[in-house]
């Protein structure tokens, strides 16, 4: 919810450049999220090397749609139980839920699919295993960065703007 509330500071804080910025991070944001965790760290629908997986991983990372395994967790959980009850972000649990809920409510999701079985080929993986500790941490730096470089309008519109967007089309 904090994050939709910075972005009532979009218009007061508009300039061309943030917007530019905002829709710069919003594509490798998106990118970080469709090519890394989904299709390729969720499906492993192809291989790539070390040295482009775990940048484009920690891209993904900064969609603050979670980290690595927890994403992949719940995204192969789904799959299992696709459209039922136990499916992660069940339509079984209302619009709200299926849309944006099972982002926001980590507990009752772990309580759901916390089982991290499914994603032992991350498990194994240091670089995984030290984004799944430290997540916040990356992401709070994220947020530093932007309000080093540009301010609070950086923070509106890289921050902000930009994920409550990506949030409502992934």
């Amino acid at each position: 919810a904090s994050l939709h509330i910075l972005c009532l500071w979009a218009p007061a804080t508009f300039t061309w450049q943030n917007l530019v910025m905002s829709l710069g991070m919003y594509a490798a944001t998106t990118i970080g999220i469709t090519f890394s965790y989904h299709r390729n760290l969720a499906h492993r629908s192809f291989k790539i090397p070390k040295w482009l997986e775990y940048p484009a991983a920690y891209v993904g990372a900064m969609a603050l749609q979670g980290a690595p395994i927890d994403w992949v967790v719940n995204h192969r959980y789904h799959h299992l139980h696709c459209d039922t009850p136990l499916d992660p972000h069940s339509p079984y649990e209302g619009f709200w839920w299926s849309h944006m809920g099972w982002l926001l409510d980590d507990l009752r999701l772990k309580d759901r699919c916390g089982d991290t079985s499914n994603s032992r080929d991350l498990l194994s993986q240091p670089f995984y295993q030290h984004m799944e500790k430290w997540y916040g941490l990356h992401v709070t730096g994220m947020y530093l960065t932007l309000l080093a470089l540009g301010g609070f309008p950086a923070l509106v519109w890289g921050g902000a703007v930009r994920v409550v967007a990506l949030w409502h089309v992934t």
